[in-house]
């Protein structure tokens, strides 16, 4: 690899020294092209490396989020428990509506369902009929109060088309709703869920909520069931 560096410099200087009879400053600069080109490699090395890394950082933490949960999971500890660990609200939004409409050319559109589209890209979960709630970990995190979730709905979900909402509530999992399923059977098709059977633990819990639950902390309160 060196030899065959420096038989290009080599070419590189005699033909210069054809062209530009300088020989001193033709040698100066040959060596300052290939420096240059030295310094060149070594920082797309060192760029390379820094992806390398950057992305195995990125394998190791997904990797340990879901060992954790993965952990939580056999352990069988209720999200009830989990929840009441998090130092943190866990906002939801509840939605339900009656209808939507859109408009076109010729009046409204019959027959539309862009709500549940749109809020398929919140990772949505289906209680029912058209009750469905956005999880915690896709709530957006400008929504902090009333006038934030009516702006963000209008934009983001209606965006110019119409519809009748029976309520729209941002809420707090951890101190303001309780869910719960009376039923002593368990359904073979049901068609209508309480939270808790559609959220997961995923769904409640970001990585940096679960780095703020101690494992060992639970363990020790016995909360397993």
């Amino acid at each position: 690899m060196f030899i065959i560096d420096d038989i290009i410099g080599w070419i590189v200087e005699r033909i210069m020294d054809w062209f530009f009879p300088k020989k001193d400053k033709n040698k100066d600069l040959v060596t300052a092209l290939f420096e240059r080109e030295k310094e060149i490699n070594k920082l797309k090395i060192d760029k390379d490396n820094l992806k390398s890394i950057f992305e195995n950082e990125q394998k190791k933490q997904t990797f340990e989020k879901r060992r954790i949960l993965d952990s939580f999971k056999r352990r069988a500890i209720s999200i009830e428990k989990l929840i009441d660990k998090c130092s943190k609200p866990l906002n939801a939004i509840i939605i339900s509506y009656s209808s939507q409409k859109e408009r076109s050319n010729k009046g409204y559109l019959k027959g539309s369902n862009f709500i549940r589209e749109e809020l398929k890209k919140y990772s949505s979960k289906y209680l029912g009929g058209t009750d469905a709630i956005i999880p915690p970990t896709k709530v957006p995190k400008r929504i902090k109060n009333n006038e934030d979730l009516r702006r963000w709905f209008e934009k983001r979900i209606l965006k110019d088309r119409y519809c009748k909402i029976k309520f729209l509530s941002l809420i707090d999992l951890k101190k303001k709703t309780f869910w719960k399923t009376y039923l002593p059977y368990e359904q073979k098709e049901p068609r209508h869920f309480s939270i808790g059977e559609v959220l997961k633990i995923e769904d409640l819990f970001t990585e940096e909520d679960i780095r703020s639950i101690s494992l060992s902390e639970i363990i020790k309160d016995g909360d397993i069931l």
